[in-house]
C-alpha cells in the first residue's frame, strides 16, 4: 500500500513538474514574439 502510494505520488509530482515546465516554455515563447 505504502509503495503504491509513494509510486503514485512520484508520478503525479513528475507529471506536474513537466506540465509546469511546458507551460513556462509556452509563456516565454508567446512573450518572445
Amino acid at each position: 500500500m505504502d509503495a503504491a502510494l509513494h509510486f503514485s505520488l512520484c508520478i503525479m509530482s513528475s507529471f506536474t513538474t513537466f506540465m509546469f515546465t511546458m507551460l513556462l516554455k509556452v509563456m516565454v515563447a508567446l512573450s518572445g514574439t
